[in-house]
């Protein structure tokens, strides 16, 4: 495939935005807190600026440097935090000296990451698996120290596979109210202290997350996995030395073992992504399975069907385009039909309409839940969906033809519609980080010059230009 030429701050405003992001879900765990909130419009005025400043050519020829320092700062910065903070809420002391591990695991991921700077290309590779390596290590220790997180999402995971393997449907189940009240909930979403709907994700997170509780005896193995997947994906797609530092600030970014504490399930969605562009970029023809999965792993993954195509393979000619688009839903309503037909009234409801009748929150971590705090009426919902016009608008004139075009405007898409949201927390910002991270990473390698780009590349029009200054 033929890279758009890169885009030199809109590839550092999404490295840049990565960071601030992770670093405000560490305020109130990806709650309301003011602090919070002015990260979140960092991170937001800095994609808006990356977006709309015209190339600059001295800033081109310094990329792999800027670059390499954000990212070398950046990790600095994250390790800081996980040695001095702890990485989840419900820990529990099942060991002596249960940090042990954990800081011992902080402390060789540090020291991997400074080794992953080198230029040679088998000490990253070697990095790499040290990183992943570790990050399985420390992930077990978590999900070992913290067995039974207050959270109904762990909860609804546990029974929906129990039932699962006994011939159960999981979407007609009912779950128990651990938090006591409805005020999580729609009306009529709790009677009688129970919660009055089935396994609320697609299908794709239960089918993964049975032999993670059949073998593990915990699905959250599963999603641990999924975050090791991302990162190998991330940094072998298009190696470089940017990329397995990206793929460091991935796994260590400071809430990331907060989001696999709470078994939330956007690590299957950030992976299938990874997979998306890794395909694009190494396995053209896996491309459209991977694809599919992708659609198939979140009620809201239709959000990044726009991005794909930003992929060459994509959007080729009409035929192709078809034959893609086929192969793809083909591949999602094979994961999800056997379960819709199972019981269509009980998919329906637990899997959309349920998702539908969520309440506004206002501890959320958006713009939305800001103005509220201050005394407003909650928005429309409509305005999360009218957020979704600009990033398109960006695709169509702006994104680079490839797959870090495909990453970075992929997560646009979802910051856009997540900051006016009616629910928005730290499970759908790592997600967002994620997503710029691979775009970041796949733009160019770091250890290759930007002119070493081919002389014809993919303009936003489809056609082929001369590549820009930048």
């Amino acid at each position: 495939m033929t890279p758009a030429a890169p885009r030199p701050f809109l590839t550092v405003a999404a490295l840049l935005a990565a960071v601030a992001l992770g670093r405000a879900v560490q305020f109130g765990n990806g709650g309301f807190t003011p602090d919070a909130v002015e990260w979140l419009a960092g991170a937001c005025l800095l994609v808006l600026a990356g977006w709309l400043l015209p190339p600059w050519e001295r800033l081109a020829k310094r990329e792999q440097l800027v670059l390499a320092v954000i990212a070398a700062l950046a990790l600095a910065y994250q390790f800081s935090i996980l040695s001095s903070s702890p990485p989840a809420i419900y820990l529990q002391a099942r060991v002596p000296d249960p940090w042990k591990t954990f800081q011992a695991g902080i402390g060789v991921a540090a020291v991997l990451s400074g080794i992953a700077l080198s230029s040679d290309r088998l000490i990253q590779r070697l990095a790499l698996v040290g990183l992943v390596i570790t990050y399985l290590v420390v992930g077990k220790w978590l999900i070992f120290t913290s067995p039974q997180p207050a959270i109904d999402v762990w909860y609804i995971h546990r029974d929906s596979v129990n039932a699962l393997v006994q011939g159960i449907n999981p979407y007609t189940l009912t779950f128990p109210n651990i938090y006591g009240d409805g005020r999580f909930f729609g009306p009529g979403m709790v009677e009688n202290g129970r919660l009055m709907f089935g396994y609320t994700y697609p299908p794709l997170s239960l089918l993964l997350s049975v032999p993670a509780q059949l073998i593990g005896g915990d699905y959250r193995y599963a999603l641990l996995a999924c975050n090791a997947l991302t990162a190998v994906f991330l940094a072998t797609a298009r190696p470089s030395r940017l990329a397995t530092l990206a793929a460091a600030l991935f796994l260590f970014t400071p809430r990331s073992f907060f989001v696999l504490e709470q078994g939330w399930t956007e690590p299957v969605l950030l992976a299938a992504a990874a997979a998306v562009g890794f395909c694009a970029l190494r396995f053209p023809r896996a491309l459209p399975w991977a694809a599919g999965v992708m659609l198939a792993s979140k009620q809201y993954a239709f959000l990044l069907a726009p991005a794909l195509l930003l992929l060459p393979e994509v959007r080729r000619d009409r035929r192709s385009f078809l034959i893609f688009a086929g192969k793809a839903v083909g591949t999602a309503a094979a994961l999800t039909l056997p379960f819709l037909l199972w019981d269509p009234k009980a998919f329906v409801h637990s899997v959309f309409l349920v998702q539908l009748g969520l309440p506004f929150r206002s501890d959320a971590m958006n713009f939305s839940a800001w103005w509220v705090q201050r005394g407003g009426s909650p928005p429309p919902g409509v305005l999360g969906f009218l957020m979704l016009i600009p990033p398109l608008v960006a695709m169509r004139f702006r994104a680079a033809r490839d797959a870090g075009g495909m990453g970075i405007a992929a997560a646009t898409t979802m910051l856009c519609f997540v900051i006016f949201n009616r629910q928005a927390f730290c499970n759908y910002y790592f997600l967002i980080l994620g997503l710029f991270l691979l775009g970041a990473a796949w733009t160019f390698p770091l250890d290759e010059a930007p002119s070493a780009a081919p002389s014809a590349t993919v303009s936003p029009s489809g056609k082929s230009d001369q590549p820009a200054a930048s």
